[in-house]
């Protein structure tokens, strides 16, 4: 056969050197003549070339400092993985290594000949950037405002945004949040790089906002008076749990339903205020206001029959809600003279005139009467007619 791969074939101890790929094995044999000056001898030798197995590596080449690295080897069994101390079990094909800088990863593998061959790549390791913030702030009833802070210190190429429930927001150096809505929230603060190595910080626990309860109440009759000052009070609050009742900002009662007691002398507005509190100390507070009014009535008779016979002989008023210090009555006749005049309340006419000494005609008559409500201030005028029968 031609010395095919040998470096020369005239010397005694030429170097056999393959210097192509083969895909399967090649079997070589070498004829090795010697001769001298009247005779020669041969020798032959068999050499088998076996391939080398076909050695790849594929997987991670850039990544983030703290992430994981994942390489898989092809081409036969992996005997070695470099650097050793991030790969504890060399025979595995796919390997997930925790490098801890920029480096060559490689692996050896070898085939049914026990031929090895190695492949590697470059993994390039980017830094991560450090998150940092503060919240200043708590969890407590809604709205709930927080001051939060970013604090990070990175490199120019790292952007920065909250989080909150997952939904971010650019930030601010300094950011208010503000929680309307009842709920737990999660606040977090994302610092990315350029090479996209991103660190979230995060709060150990949520904000809790507490829903706010709604004081609610209502007056029956809703406008009393001061004759009848009794009145019932009902709550319609929700959400609460505790109550605070006061009038005109004096505490009465911590009473759901209580019984309030009024007794106004004369016309008058109470403020009521019910303060409605939830388990976790939310309140809501409202204030109505309650007017007694001073209602005055005035009954006046159209006719009466002074014959005394015991039944309506007297021409009496009959009034309620007005002060009788300030009461008088004057009655007059079609040419308006006065005919009777009293500053009594309880003395009525009978009909008489000129003190009492003679009796007047039966007919049409006016009546006037002036007096102030009680606890009023200004005159009140009330005049009418009333016919005298006889």
């Amino acid at each position: 056969m031609p010395a095919t791969w040998l470096s020369n074939a005239a010397i005694s101890n030429p170097t056999l050197s393959i210097d192509s790929e083969v895909s399967s094995s090649l079997q070589l044999e070498y004829i090795l003549t010697v001769s001298g000056e009247f005779c020669f001898s041969a020798d032959t030798i068999a050499i088998t070339i076996r391939p080398l197995p076909a050695a790849g590596l594929s997987g991670t080449t850039e990544l983030c400092e703290g992430d994981p690295a994942y390489f898989t080897s092809s081409g036969g069994t992996p005997v070695y993985w470099w650097p050793t101390y991030f790969f504890p079990d060399p025979t595995l094909s796919a390997q997930t290594a925790w490098l801890q800088e920029s480096c060559v990863v490689g692996v050896t593998v070898r085939n049914e000949w026990n031929c090895e061959r190695s492949d590697s790549i470059d993994v390039s390791m980017n830094a991560m950037p450090e998150a940092v913030f503060m919240v200043e702030g708590e969890s407590g009833c809604a709205p709930v405002t927080l001051q939060a802070y970013n604090l990070s210190q990175n490199g120019p190429d790292v952007s920065y945004y909250w989080q909150v429930n997952g939904s971010s927001t650019p930030v601010n150096d300094a950011e208010i949040l503000t929680f309307d809505q009842p709920g737990a929230y999660w606040i977090a603060l994302v610092a990315q790089s350029a090479a996209g190595c991103m660190h979230i910080a995060s709060e150990a626990g949520p904000i809790e906002v507490h829903p706010l309860p709604t004081a609610q109440f209502f007056f029956t009759p809703e406008d009393p008076e001061v004759i009848y000052p009794e009145v019932d009070i009902v709550n319609e609050s929700s959400g609460a749990g505790q109550f605070i009742w006061s009038i005109d900002g004096t505490a009465v009662s911590l009473e759901e339903d209580p019984e309030l007691v009024f007794a106004p002398e004369h016309e008058r507005t109470y403020t009521i205020c019910l303060e409605a509190m939830s388990e976790e100390g939310c309140a809501d507070t409202l204030c109505r206001h309650l007017f007694f009014e001073e209602t005055a009535q005035v009954f006046v008779p159209n006719a009466f029959t002074p014959d005394h016979d015991g039944i309506n002989d007297l021409f009496l008023p009959v009034l309620t809600g007005f002060d009788a210090q300030t009461y008088e009555m004057m009655v007059f006749d079609r040419w308006g003279s006065v005919v009777f005049q009293t500053r009594d309340m309880t003395e009525g006419w009978m009909g008489n005139v000129r003190s009492g000494t003679h009796y007047a005609e039966a007919g049409l008559y006016q009546w006037v009467i002036s007096i102030k409500k009680q606890f009023g201030v200004e005159m009140s005028r009330f005049q009418g007619h009333v016919t005298m029968l006889r």
